[in-house]
């Protein structure tokens, strides 16, 4: 196709965001319902927010698997609807959600067993250790909502359909305050003469799983009615089972490795304090801010390229590459400001212990100069995803993260002495890194192929 047939970079941002602007919202909303329980969990104390935060980057390491899923199947369903073949897509879809409710169940059981011995692992002490298996036993238990919710979120994303995500994903927040509330610090109601017992970081796993359940309930429905699921294709068809397997895999790997990492990286912190680990747990969280934006738009990203090489029109793809990477930019540098300008006030959202506070506005300040590079790795590696190149984009993370992060970490924050500033200072070299290396293989224009 002639470039007089392309699209202008303005139609072009239109459609990124039209689509990517549901998913940054959803994805905020979605990862919001942690970050809301560690805001109320916090003001419990240093431990429970310590129990949480590591209960959460568990999930992560056992969510990996739906994730890489959920993108296989995003792409096969992207790539169906910009070659108009919606009978394929149903086919996808239902191979990619028999999928993730199998996995769910097997991570599920797995998850429920190990979370004392995961916790302690990681370094935390008896009793931080026994808040996380409260939390994370529930959690499991309703771990196939959650694999449920990220499985169709996709399969609705590679359609180009961002917005029904969103609003399912809003309700799930809503009801997931009114309820997390009252279960975590006790209420008493006196017209009725009812009270209702604080249950503390299990009050809040328990609004988590019953809000999940719910929001997959309704995605379910939605996607039956919209035709983008039939119950009759809800089964594994071989052949888009190998296609999700072959660009899920290194998804999957590439998520294991780097929430293992996170693991390894957060017993180096914990190794310094728990009011430092609480601090680590609260910087991540306030940058989660930031992050969510940057990974919507990359899962746009994602999509948007597969559909257009779905389409045959590879220079569309790398258009939309280069032209959402331009937008999560800025928007992320806008949050590093913040970050540097107000970061008390950051965070003082999640806890107000003099300790945490002081070691988390030390954080803000090094995230804030993160931000950049992280926004435009995290684009990059959407398109590269979309355009089928999961397993370049699993070297890449595999190499900042094992090879550059955690050496930097342990060498110039324990070693070399250089204490906890130079442990958080690993994560700009690591982002610094893999940004070179993604926009490198983005920009030589041959990775545009299926």
């Amino acid at each position: 196709m002639d470039a007089s047939s392309e699209p202008s970079n303005r139609q072009i941002r239109k459609a990124i965001y039209s689509l990517a602007l549901p998913i940054v919202w959803s994805n905020f909303l979605q990862r919001g319902v942690g970050i809301i329980d560690a805001m109320m969990v916090g003001h419990l104390g240093p431990e429970e927010l310590a129990g949480v935060g590591m209960s959460q980057l568990f999930v992560f390491l056992m969510s990996a698997m739906n994730m890489a899923t959920g993108i296989g199947t995003m792409i096969l369903v992207a790539r169906a609807t910009g070659a108009n073949q919606p009978d394929k897509r149903c086919q996808s879809a239902g191979t990619g959600i028999v999928m993730g409710i199998c996995i769910s169940m097997m991570l599920g059981l797995i998850g429920y067993i190990f979370s004392y011995r995961v916790a302690v692992l990681m370094g935390a002490t008896h009793q931080v250790a026994l808040l996380a298996e409260d939390y994370l036993h529930i959690i499991f238990i309703f771990l196939i909502a959650r694999g449920l919710i990220y499985i169709l979120s996709s399969i609705f994303q590679g359609a180009g359909n961002s917005k029904t995500p969103l609003n399912v994903i809003i309700w799930v927040n809503i009801i997931h305050i009114i309820i997390a509330y009252p279960l975590i610090y006790g209420m008493s109601i006196s017209p009725l003469k009812l009270y209702i017992p604080s249950w503390g970081v299990k009050g809040a796993a328990f609004a988590t799983g019953i809000t999940e359940v719910g929001g997959a309930i309704v995605l379910f429905t939605l996607a039956l009615k919209k035709g983008l699921v039939h119950f009759s294709l809800c089964r594994i068809n071989s052949i888009d089972f190998r296609k999700i397997v072959r660009l899920g895999v290194p998804v999957f790997i590439e998520r294991i490795l780097l929430t293992s990492m996170q693991m390894v990286y957060a017993r180096i912190v914990v190794g310094f304090s728990v009011a430092a680990y609480a601090a680590h747990q609260v910087g991540f969280n306030i940058e989660a801010l930031s992050f969510l934006p940057g990974q919507g738009f990359a899962q746009g990203a994602t999509a948007l390229v597969g559909q257009s090489m779905g389409a045959k029109k590879p220079r569309r793809a790398k258009r939309m590459g280069y032209q959402t990477s331009l937008i999560a930019l800025v928007i992320m540098t806008l949050f590093g400001a913040s970050y540097l300008i107000i970061p008390r006030f950051w965070v003082n959202l999640f806890t107000t212990d003099p300790s945490v506070v002081a070691y988390g506005i030390t954080f803000c300040y090094i995230v804030a100069f993160v931000q950049p590079p992280l926004a435009l790795s995290l684009v990059f590696a959407g398109a590269l995803r979309g355009a089928g190149e999961t397993r370049f984009v699993m070297y890449t993370s595999i190499f900042g993260s094992w090879l550059i992060r955690l050496p930097f970490a342990y060498i110039l924050g324990i070693y070399l002495g250089g204490g906890i500033v130079w442990v958080w200072l690993a994560m700009l070299a690591d982002w610094l890194v893999r940004v070179t290396v993604l926009f490198w293989r983005f920009k030589r224009g041959k990775t545009f192929r299926f």
